[in-house]
């Protein structure tokens, strides 16, 4: 557990020490490679799969796909949603299908991709990776996953990431992303 220290006085009394099951949170220009050795020593199997979609695979996830593969022993397929993903609970349904024999999952993409995962990944108790790709988003460290179950969004208790990964070296991020927050 990642241990954060809240000193709120002025006299450095801490008054609250808050053990977050998030791992590790790194932002990079070398993120990926620094990820490997984390995700590896982890988990004994190796069986991964990326989850993004088409805009976010082609962006990171596929730089991600290529560093895996290039390990020994490691199993490493994607499954990439359309563009447009809605965060809804069809989508986190299809996602979990594909989770059959799957180690570890990891969300490259923004809030929609990290919902979908964080829910999937609670429901059949996976530990998942976040690779983030918009910095306006706060799905990322929050325990919850906002999912649309028909016309209403509902918010879902879900599993935190055991670990963020940023990587600020491909960082080609749309302004508009960067302002949403």
């Amino acid at each position: 557990f990642m241990s954060l220290k809240l000193d709120i006085l002025d006299n450095n009394k801490i008054l609250q020490d808050i053990q977050l099951p998030i791992k590790e949170v790194l932002i990079s220009t070398d993120a990926i490679e620094l990820s490997v050795n984390f995700i590896k020593n982890f988990l004994a199997k190796k069986i991964y799969l990326i989850v993004s979609d088409e805009n976010t695979y082609k962006f990171l996830g596929e730089k991600i796909l290529y560093r895996f593969k290039s390990e020994s022993k490691v199993n490493i397929n994607s499954y990439i949603f359309a563009n447009n993903i809605k965060a809804n609970i069809d989508n986190v349904e299809k996602l979990e299908v594909e989770l059959k024999n799957i180690d570890m999952v990891f969300a490259v993409g923004s809030g929609t991709i990290n919902d979908i995962v964080k829910l999937a990944c609670f429901r059949k108790n996976i530990p998942f990776v976040s690779f983030p790709t918009a910095p306006s988003v706060n799905a990322y460290s929050s325990p919850t996953a906002s999912i649309s179950v028909g016309e209403i969004k509902k918010s879902f208790p879900a599993k935190l990431p055991v670990a963020i990964f940023i990587d600020i070296s491909h960082s080609k991020i749309p302004s508009r992303l960067i302002k949403a927050g």
